[in-house]
């Protein structure tokens, strides 16, 4: 079974990939909005010696339990218009 992945794991990877394919070890910013804001956040504290600088836009260091909700509005849209048949407007059947 697979565990879910974390915001750890996505910088760990980024790090990674910029360390082994590019050649980079030090970035002169992370810089990053909302979760890319917490991604900026975790760059600082997990390679401190690898960020110069760090700038964060509506980002927080963790995601507020209410922000769920939001998510969850946002996601359970993106399902519906999933079931949407193509060249409808809506699930009643308006077409365009």
């Amino acid at each position: 079974a697979w565990r879910p992945l974390t915001l750890a794991d996505s910088v760990n990877a980024q790090r990674r990939l910029l360390a082994e394919v590019f050649d980079v070890d030090k970035v002169a910013l992370a810089a990053g909005w909302s979760i890319g804001g917490q991604q900026a956040y975790q760059w600082a504290t997990a390679y401190p010696d690898a960020v110069e600088r760090l700038c964060v836009i509506c980002g927080s260091a963790r995601t507020a339990p209410h922000n769920f909700v939001f998510l969850e509005r946002v996601r359970s849209s993106l399902e519906i218009g999933l079931q949407i048949p193509r060249g409808q407007d809506t699930l009643s059947g308006s077409t365009a």
